[in-house]
């Protein structure tokens, strides 16, 4: 079952919505600061969806910014290079 494998899944929890956080991402420290509300920036994980959500709302496009997206699996991690394009 589904459900269960991912329950037994040791990865970090994201501090806002309590969802495991499989993807991790690094952006200047500046960044996380004017995106991320200050109840939950200390210490602890923000998924990359309520990092998303966060930007959405106060119209900041981080992409350009991101420095490293990387898949978190059961034995390993996958990193990945990309190139971030406009929209539009």
């Amino acid at each position: 079952m589904a459900i269960d494998r991912i329950r037994s899944w040791q990865c970090e929890v994201c501090k806002v919505c309590g969802q495991p956080s499989p993807f991790g991402y690094n952006i200047p420290n500046e960044l996380w600061e004017r995106v991320v509300p200050e109840e939950f920036q200390d210490g602890g994980i923000v998924c990359l969806g309520c990092f998303d959500w966060f930007a959405w709302r106060k119209g900041i496009n981080y992409i350009p910014m991101l420095q490293e997206l990387y898949y978190v699996g059961r034995d390993d991690i996958v990193n990945t290079t990309f190139v971030a394009k406009g929209i539009g």
